[in-house]
């Protein structure tokens, strides 16, 4: 909201996974980076003493974790796991899993795989678990004719091109996003908006406006919002 309203803007942020923010600012914990894609976890799991909800988890050794999400949730998994040739959990013929292949990678995740960890399964980046950022949506400034320009910036080891991202920034993100994580206290805000990359698909975002407004949309009415400022 103060953000929204110094900077004279909409702040439009992603639904997030609001299991995440019970680890905001423990210290074993850290904020989901711009090059990690998997999914956090969102569901209960059955197994007792075992606290996966709100990270990002392995679905494979963890599907209930992911119920309805489960399909997108496994592909951007392997991808990931293929691309940093991270191992994998193998369910056993008599009930239990298995882990095979390395732990770690050399772009700093890896995987607890410690039967006895109440977070086994889940994904850690240089030595911390992961939990979800602040994922934005867009900063809109509606009396201006168009978005503003956007610059690609390569994120991550500089000797490891492979496990690089290109983040999208918009010409104010630098100081806006300083703006808010100093006013969060953490670094939630880890990457440019999604329309600053991908401009053709709405989806349900938590709107704050220049004038102290603050909304839930769906799909359609952040499209609808859209069409109203002349930004589609």
């Amino acid at each position: 909201m103060k953000a929204a309203a110094k900077f004279h803007a909409w702040i439009l942020v992603r639904v997030s996974n609001k299991w995440s923010l019970e680890y905001v600012g423990q210290r074993i914990y850290q904020p989901k980076p711009i090059g990690c894609k998997p999914k956090t976890a969102s569901n209960l799991v059955s197994e007792p003493g075992k606290k996966i909800r709100g990270l990002v988890a392995d679905p494979v050794r963890w599907s209930d974790a992911f119920a309805d999400r489960l399909v997108e949730a496994l592909e951007l998994w392997m991808k990931f796991r293929s691309l940093h040739n991270l191992g994998e959990f193998r369910r056993q013929e008599g009930g239990g899993f298995v882990f095979e292949g390395a732990r770690s990678s050399g772009a700093g995740y890896g995987i607890d795989v410690e039967p006895g960890s109440r977070h086994e399964g889940c994904l850690t980046y240089e030595g911390k678990y992961i939990y979800g950022d602040y994922d934005l949506f867009d900063i809109v400034f509606p009396h201006t004719a168009k978005p503003e320009p956007v610059s690609q910036v390569p994120v991550g080891p500089k000797n490891a091109p492979k496990f690089q991202a290109v983040d999208y920034r918009g010409a104010r993100w630098d100081e806006i996003s300083t703006f808010l994580n100093n006013q969060l206290g953490f670094t939630l805000i880890q990457h440019g908006s999604q329309c600053d990359w991908k401009k053709d698909t709405f989806e349900a975002v938590e709107a704050f406006g220049p004038n102290g407004e603050t909304q839930t949309w769906n799909a359609a009415e952040t499209a609808q919002k859209y069409r109203e400022w002349k930004w589609t």
